[in-house]
């Protein structure tokens, strides 16, 4: 067998697929699948944004990358002159171990931070909406609180800056 890396090797049309190309066109057949996968079943499901939106990138990525590959393979299987040269499985696998590394990356370091700050951003929003509901229904004054009862503090149909003058008069 010959070195894979020869420049010869690699510049030498070959219509037929060996062992390694054979293996990388079932390589790409997967991932497009896998892109599929996460792009319209896996994403769909999510309710989750934050991943949501990661699975669509990430199946929409495989399916680019995978149908790239694929198409490579179909023209060298057809003979094309220019694409039956061995490089450009190479290439693409090139392409596609950048494209893992960046997962790795991301994966590791920015997909953490923003389910934090999605989680934080959704805590504060709970403890606004727990005190809004614990001085609903409430008046201040002069330090001290006192129930209202049921009373509407705007009128049916202002906005909510007539609302707050509202409160306002009705506290000093």
């Amino acid at each position: 067998m010959t070195n894979p890396f020869d420049i010869t090797y690699l510049t030498t049309a070959s219509p037929t697929f060996g062992l390694y190309a054979w293996a990388f066109f079932a390589f790409q057949v997967i991932g497009v699948g896998a892109g599929l996968y996460f792009a319209f079943g896996r994403a769909r499901g999510e309710a989750n944004r934050i991943r949501k939106n990661m699975f669509s990138q990430l199946g929409i990525a495989l399916l680019v990358m995978g149908g790239i590959g694929v198409f490579l393979a179909v023209l060298r299987l057809a003979n094309v002159a220019v694409f039956s040269q061995r490089y450009w499985f190479y290439l693409q696998l090139l392409v596609e171990l950048g494209l893992a590394i960046y997962l790795v990356y991301y994966i590791r370091a920015v997909y953490p931070r923003l389910l934090e700050r999605s989680q934080a951003g959704r805590a504060r929003g709970n403890a606004r909406r727990e005190t809004a509901r614990s001085f609903a229904g409430q008046t201040i004054k002069n330090g001290s609180s006192e129930t209202v009862e049921s009373q509407s503090v705007a009128t049916t149909g202002t906005g909510r800056r007539e609302a707050r003058r509202e409160r306002k008069r009705k506290s000093r």
